[in-house]
């Protein structure tokens, strides 16, 4: 089975007691009254699966000058992923490292994404989703891109804000497409697809 299972989440700071977060196999349930932290631990998540801007600054964080997130992977070596809070590349260790101190050597992977790399935390994660060399189109005309795991992201973690933005709705009669596109058939022999349609008209 490809993909990955989240495990901790953690911030570090000298002289800090560590803020930590373990998760455990099958639906896990983070629930609280307002401003208790629920929404920093996504924004966390995703900062340490590759975005760039670093987590809001909060006074509970002051002291704190790193996070940790492990995470592991069927067929895969743990993966533990150390970080700067003020962002930048990652130090990646194949260990499941919660609060301890690790014991392997890290590798460095760069933060930004680029498709011609392999020591990116974007290749480090979908390679363990098999997804490492693949390509997204970009536009109708059929150009392409290297997927990035951002391309992901945003799909697995969605914070509080983008839930309550407001968006343009579609009128009747508008139209739309959208285009979907594997290099090749999947194990399942999926083919590429594009479709287009129109939003229902006023009767």
């Amino acid at each position: 089975m490809s993909g990955f299972r989240l495990r901790f989440l953690g911030y570090f700071g000298p002289n800090k007691d560590p803020a930590t977060l373990e998760f455990h196999p099958g639906l896990n349930v983070i629930c609280g009254a307002s401003e208790t932290g629920k929404s920093l631990i996504a924004e966390s998540i995703d900062f340490m699966l590759g975005q760039e801007n670093p987590v809001r600054d909060i006074p509970e964080l002051a002291g704190y000058d790193r996070i940790r997130l492990a995470l592991e992977s069927a067929g895969w070596p743990p993966l533990t992923l150390d970080r700067s809070v003020e962002g930048g590349n990652f130090l990646a260790y194949e260990e499941l490292l919660f609060s301890g101190s690790p014991q392997t050597e890290p590798n460095s992977l760069r933060y930004k994404h680029s498709g011609a790399r392999r020591d990116t935390v974007s290749f480090e994660l979908l390679q363990r989703a098999n997804l490492e060399g693949k390509t997204v189109r970009r536009k109708k005309a059929g150009d392409t891109r290297s997927l990035s795991f951002r391309d992901l992201a945003r799909l697995c973690v969605v914070t509080e804000e983008e839930i309550q933005k407001r968006r343009d709705r579609a009128e009747p009669g508008d139209t739309y497409s959208f285009y979907c596109e594997f290099p090749e058939a999947d194990s399942y022999g999926r083919r590429p697809i594009a479709a287009s349609g129109h939003s229902p008209r006023k009767r």
